[in-house]
């Protein structure tokens, strides 16, 4: 049995000790809480061996372990110390230590381990060996988790242990034709020859941090404690206990190179990035911000308040967004700031926290966006918004805006809220057709026929039920990144009942036109009547020649007022949409005359005589054309440059002609056909010329103006669509 002396300061330590090293039956366990009362009890017990803390009030290990050598000889002394504390193991052993051990780890190996110590120091003291062979034979158990080694003077190794073998990958018997130099990584070379000179001249160098390297090459971060071994003022050999940290090195490179890694996005992002302190105080700055700001050197700036940056934003606001991100959220707002050299920008900044590794913030990031050109075009548009809205409600048509796609009201001018005699709230988010257009809901000719604008007649309804005509106007257009529908609209109640009342005048004078025709024509009728009675009883040359004379003036008397009949009926109706495919003159067409068409379901808004137009057109190309044997009507070009071209294979007409062919009394029939064509449709603002080549066949081109055409949805083919001949 034993008697083991344990000195520590800490009570509970002490009887874990004592628990575990006495139930092994090996060892008889006193205590001691200081090295003073450690020291009373040796001068009173023989110990086989003493265990001491090495961090102890007033004495610590160290000066115990030196008082027991002085007083009490060679008795085992084995020193407890924390992780990390290589310059006291160094110390110990120099001081004559037998062994170390380091507290922590699971407390039944450490007890086993201890006990083992203990016991092996009784039986080499037992033994009789010297300290150094038992120093040798420590460093070669397997209790040490540190490289170690002792080195001759020459730098050749006496002793490495096993955890050196292990970590630098060397065998046993390599090690013997090794120089310390040679496990020295290049890096450190320099650096380890210093060491060691000073070392072997007495210096006590600190802790030491260099670069082993493997068999293999490889690298390996030691930092631990080295010594010399004196005897008698003399270098005897070195004597290393370092511990291998590559793990924790790279890792701090690794750490090293992402943080560089990170600097380097940051400087290079193209964004303003400041990190502020919980406070809100400038901490640094990106290059970007810096240069934004105009400065070159931020130093001055670091500590700054946050809210000295901003303008056109209220303090209470930038707080607020602090506190967002004090509180882990996000935090935004936009504000103006004016750099050094007076230049101003706005910017779009976001605060979010820099939180620690428990998710509890402890700096903050500010971002701040370059948004200057946003902002100012916002600021053009709206200054535009206004005026085209001042514009706007000076107008003296209405203006309504609609969304093509919902056909609801989205704006509308203060012309068409007083045509409507509604206020504004009773008029936006309204359905377009509650008051414009009631008639063609569901027949809207931009987003159900297609076209891109449409002009025509409309009726606009008022919020009271009253109906009024308008003139209206549409057009497609894309206004805030929406498709709309831009309506303008004039009232033309005013030009209708002038309309009504010329129209009403123009039936009186037609009927009296009429009435005076009719008994105009019957007297002339009663006049030929006796000319033809004259002619059978008068023989005289000279008299016959006076009744031809009488009869030919007659007769143009006739067709004149004939002529006035025709022309009276011009424009005696009210224009009307259209189908031009159904008025075309199918069943006239004479034997051996094809008509083919493609007018795509095009409508004009034209006096209703247009049916005469073309029947005049194919009475021309019949009389006129010659030998004609196939007539084309077709539609070219789109809403707003539509033409109605009828063209034959006959003859053609000279150039010297395609004007006079128009003129009233010109051809060699009666001389109004064309002419009458050209007033119909004249009546609704369209033209028609000739423009086919002499020789080839006669083109009469009819130009529609955009607002009098539109285009109906797929139309049935025509009743002569096609090759047949008629």
């Amino acid at each position: 049995m034993n008697d083991l002396l344990v000195v520590d300061d800490e009570p509970d330590w002490l009887a874990l000790v004592k628990l575990f090293l006495g139930q092994m039956g090996e060892f008889r366990v006193d205590t001691r809480t200081s090295a003073t009362d450690g020291l009373a009890a040796l001068g009173q017990h023989q110990y086989d061996a003493v265990i001491s803390d090495y961090e102890m009030p007033g004495m610590n290990g160290i000066e115990f372990l030196r008082a027991v050598r002085s007083g009490f000889g060679r008795i085992p002394f084995i020193v407890l110390t924390g992780k990390g504390r290589e310059e006291v193991v160094i110390d110990a052993l120099n001081n004559g230590a037998d062994y170390y051990l380091q507290k922590g780890g699971d407390p039944r190996a450490l007890f086993a381990e201890l006990a083992h110590v203990v016991g092996r120091s009784i039986q080499l003291k037992n033994a009789g060996e010297t300290l150094y062979e038992r120093e040798q034979r420590y460093h070669d158990l397997q209790n040490a988790n540190d490289l170690i080694q002792s080195v001759a003077l020459d730098g050749h190794f006496i002793y490495v242990n096993n955890r050196w073998l292990e970590t630098l990958g060397y065998r046993e018997q390599d090690v013997a034709d090794l120089n310390v130099f040679d496990i020295v990584h290049p890096d450190s070379l320099p650096h380890c020859r210093e060491i060691f000179q000073r070392l072997i001249s007495g210096e006590n160098v600190g802790i030491i941090e260099v670069v082993f390297k493997t068999s293999e090459g490889r690298k390996v971060f030691v930092e631990g404690m080295a010594t010399c071994r004196m005897n008698g003022g003399a270098p005897q050999s070195t004597r290393g206990i370092y511990r291998d940290v590559t793990r924790r090195k790279v890792a701090e490179q690794k750490l090293a190179e992402a943080e560089e890694f990170n600097r380097r996005i940051v400087e290079s992002c193209q964004e303003c990035i400041k990190v502020l302190d919980l406070d809100g105080n400038l901490l640094s700055m990106n290059s970007y911000g810096q240069q934004q700001i105009g400065v070159t050197d931020i130093t001055p700036y670091i500590g700054t308040s946050f809210l000295h940056f901003w303008q056109e934003v209220s303090p209470e606001k930038v707080s607020e967004t602090l506190e967002a991100a004090r509180q882990n959220r996000r935090g935004q707002f936009e504000a103006l700031c004016t750099a050094v050299t007076g230049e101003s920008k706005y910017w779009d900044v976001v605060i979010t926290p820099i939180c620690d590794a428990r998710g509890i913030p402890e700096r903050l990031l500010a971002t701040s966006r370059d948004i200057d050109e946003r902002k100012r075009a916002e600021e053009v548009l709206r200054r535009s918004e206004r005026e085209l809205k001042v514009l706007l409600d000076s107008l003296p048509t209405g203006v309504v805006i609609v969304d093509a796609a919902t056909h609801l009201i989205t704006d509308a001018n203060a012309t068409a809220l007083a045509l409507f005699d509604a206020p504004r709230g009773m008029v936006i988010g309204r359905h377009c057709h509650n008051y414009i257009c009631p008639a063609t809901e569901g027949d809207c000719p931009i987003t159900d026929r297609g076209n891109t604008i449409d002009r025509s007649e409309r009726i606009a309804v008022t919020a009271h039920g009253e109906e009024i005509p308008v003139l209206k106007s549409v057009a497609k257009m894309h206004l805030s990144g929406r498709e709309c529908l831009v309506e303008s609209f004039m009232d033309i109640s005013d030009r209708k009942r002038a309309e009504e009342a010329l129209m009403r005048a123009n039936r009186q004078l037609n009927m009296m036109a009429s009435i005076t025709r009719h008994d105009i024509l019957n007297k002339v009728t009663v006049l030929l009547g006796y000319i033809a009675l004259l002619r059978e009883r008068v023989n005289d040359p000279g008299v016959a020649q006076y009744l031809d004379i009488l009869e030919s003036t007659t007769n143009i008397i006739q067709s004149q007022i004939e002529f006035s009949r025709r022309f009276q009926e011009i424009g005696a109706q009210e224009p009307r949409w259209l189908l031009v495919s159904d008025l075309l003159p199918y069943l006239h067409l004479p034997p051996g005359v094809r008509m083919l068409t493609d007018l795509s379901g095009v409508e004009i808004l034209a006096d209703p005589l247009l049916e005469k137009v073309f029947f005049n057109l194919l009475d021309n190309s019949v009389r006129h054309g010659g030998s004609v044997t196939s007539i084309r009507v077709y539609s070219t070009g789109g809403p707003d440059d539509t033409k109605i071209v009828w063209e034959d294979n006959g003859t053609g007409i000279p150039d010297e002609e395609k004007e006079r062919i128009f003129r009233r009394g010109y051809g060699k029939n009666t001389g109004f056909g064309l002419f009458l064509v050209r007033e119909v449709l004249s009546i609704t603002g369209m033209t028609i010329t000739e423009t086919g080549s002499f020789g080839t066949g006669a083109r009469f081109e009819i130009c529609v103006p955009p607002e009098k055409v539109r285009i109906r949805g797929p139309a049935a083919p025509s009743p002569s669509a096609g090759t047949g001949d008629r």
